[in-house]
């Protein structure tokens, strides 16, 4: 998405960051910006995973609208 210039941000388990910083970093996307969850997650009651959700929401918001964008290759520098 981001290559189609498509505001992205991934939601990442924890356990996976790594991973996920490798297939961004090999794919031609290194700066993809992220955000991370904990890994048990999906064993916590609805109502904690909500908590950490809006605890997160201007963090994705923040990665969406204020991203670096890649300056034009015209524009940049030989």
């Amino acid at each position: 998405m981001i290559k189609r210039a498509r505001p992205t941000v991934l939601i990442a388990n924890e356990n996976f960051v790594e991973a996920l910083v490798s297939i961004a970093t090999a794919s031609g996307v290194p700066d993809l910006p992220y955000v991370v969850f904990p890994t048990n997650i999906d064993s916590l009651p609805e109502e904690e995973i909500a908590a950490l959700t809006d605890d997160r929401l201007d963090e994705i918001a923040d990665k969406l609208l204020h991203r670096k964008a890649a300056a034009p290759a015209h524009a940049q520098a030989p």
